[in-house]
């Protein structure tokens, strides 16, 4: 550890540029950072991961930020089709858990477009033995003012307590990338409820 003539202190950095570096050999799944209380039994209170997944209350995060088992919020890249594509999955626990999904896809140029987006809300359940069922998409709007070009959603149950959300493009348009293919681009989600695990 070095404190520097700023009171900049660096840890495995021996010239810190700014008032704490911290310079980790941590593997993707290890700790960078782990705060915990003497006083809570809980667990850590602030776990910050070598592939930089940050989380509150819950010792391994998922996600960019996770708090406990509650919310979390994250992106990744991916590019679909007009074949339906499961895009996210999210483990809900077992039990008859729910929980709420909102999720951000696009605004860049697929082909033609111009900067189109696609936005979706939904309700996701799980069941045990027959009664297993997905929840519902709520809310779905794709913007793109020139083309007929449009983007799906639905969900599927994977297994007994996972959902998945399914994305493609419409067969007929003719706007995204040859046609049907979107470019890869980012999806970002918001998941808030009772939930183990989401990919």
């Amino acid at each position: 550890m070095v404190i520097d003539n700023n009171g900049n202190v660096g840890i495995n950095d021996t010239s810190p540029d700014g008032e704490l570096d911290i310079i980790s050999n941590a593997s993707p799944s290890g700790y960078i950072v782990s705060v915990s209380s003497q006083n809570d039994t809980t667990g850590n209170i602030l776990s910050i991961l070598g592939n930089g997944n940050v989380g509150i209350g819950t010792t391994s995060p998922k996600a960019k930020l996770q708090v406990g088992n509650t919310l979390t919020e994250g992106e990744k890249s991916i590019a679909i089709n007009d074949t339906w594509a499961t895009v996210l999955s999210v483990n809900l626990g077992g039990d008859h858990k729910s929980a709420f999904l909102e999720v951000w896809y696009g605004g860049v140029d697929w082909g033609s477009h111009s900067s189109p987006s696609f936005h979706v809300t939904a309700y996701l359940k799980d069941g045990s033995g027959s009664y297993g069922e997905p929840g519902r998409i709520r809310d779905s709007d794709y913007w793109e003012p020139t083309s007929n070009d449009y983007i799906e959603a639905q969900l599927i149950m994977v297994d007994a307590s996972t959902v998945g959300l399914q994305l493609r493009t419409n067969a007929a348009g003719d706007g995204f990338v040859g046609g049907t293919n979107t470019t890869t681009q980012t999806l970002t989600y918001r998941l808030m409820g009772s939930f183990t695990a989401i990919n």
